[in-house]
């Protein structure tokens, strides 16, 4: 019977054509953090697969009766990884399981983990406070560099500016010691993807 998962057919002029049972289409553009991916296990000639399996990295991750896409509603990095599918057709009678090729997806960060630094001071002015400026950084994708992102700022584990669109912050005059114990979090509008920083780490400390 040869291999189950193919058919090879011979013709006179040595000419040999290899056509694949089940292939696993996934997306063809990138697929950013935040984002849908979908994928779609697809039978020889669109025949319905049967005891469908998908599998990332050799693990099985959803069973689906019959045909159905995979989808993972908010891509991760995590998501990343090398994905097959699995599953039977009636040709005419149902077939033995049959696998598809292994097929690479890479997950997109769509913006780095931002880093908490120090800006500079600014003084008081009649009933403002003075205080240390403090500024959230990060750096998106280049093919996403319009993507609106919003920023709040912690102290220990306390919120001192809930989420809003400014990347800076003043500390107030009264709490300038205690600027190590910051750290902020950068996060899309719909917070499907949020990243916060590491603690803020001044100059000349901690090296």
């Amino acid at each position: 019977m040869g291999d189950p998962k193919r058919w090879t057919f011979s013709w006179s002029l040595s000419v040999l054509t290899v056509v694949d049972w089940l292939i696993l289409q996934v997306p063809y553009a990138a697929v950013f953090e935040g984002e849908p991916l979908v994928m779609r296990c697809r039978g020889w000639y669109d025949k319905v697969v049967y005891k469908l399996h998908y599998y990332h990295d050799g693990q099985p991750v959803r069973y689906f009766h019959s045909s159905a896409n995979y989808t993972v509603p908010q891509a991760r990095a995590s998501d990343s990884g090398r994905y097959q599918c699995s599953g039977t057709m009636r040709i005419p009678v149902e077939s033995a399981p049959m696998f598809s090729a292994k097929v690479a997806v890479t997950v997109q960060e769509l913006f780095q983990a931002p880093v908490l630094r120090v800006m500079g001071r600014v003084e008081a002015r009649g009933a403002a406070l003075g205080g240390v400026v403090l500024r959230c950084e990060t750096l998106l994708h280049p093919q996403k560099r319009d993507t609106p992102l919003q920023f709040a700022f912690y102290k220990y584990s306390r919120a001192v500016r809930r989420f809003d669109w400014g990347a800076e912050y003043t500390v107030p005059e009264p709490e300038v010691e205690e600027l190590e114990s910051h750290w902020c979090e950068v996060a899309t509008a719909s917070r499907s993807v949020r990243k916060r920083s590491p603690w803020l780490q001044l100059p000349g400390r901690g090296e």
